[in-house]
């Protein structure tokens, strides 16, 4: 069955989980936005609803774990060796 609208939640640092409104799906749909997380350990789950106007059981949810770090790594050198220039 087709998907025509779809809700999300994400859990985590900051965020408790409740679930948004109805989104529009494919192209051209509604985008979900990442604005505002900071660094931390997320849970996104998304659930779909068909044409006959039943959404997925949130109890089976679609979902992904992520961590958002925003920590820029450091990189040490270890030797210069001989560089010449060409």
């Amino acid at each position: 069955t087709d998907i025509v609208k779809y809700q999300y939640r994400v859990i985590g640092t900051g965020f408790s989980g409740t679930w948004s409104t109805d989104k529009n799906p494919g192209t051209g749909g509604d985008l979900i936005s990442a604005a505002g997380l900071i660094n931390g350990t997320y849970r996104i789950e998304i659930v779909g609803k068909d044409a006959a106007g039943n959404y997925q059981a949130t109890a089976s949810a679609t979902g992904y774990d992520f961590v958002v770090d925003t920590t820029a790594p450091t990189a040490t050198l270890a030797s210069q060796g001989n560089c010449t220039g060409a």
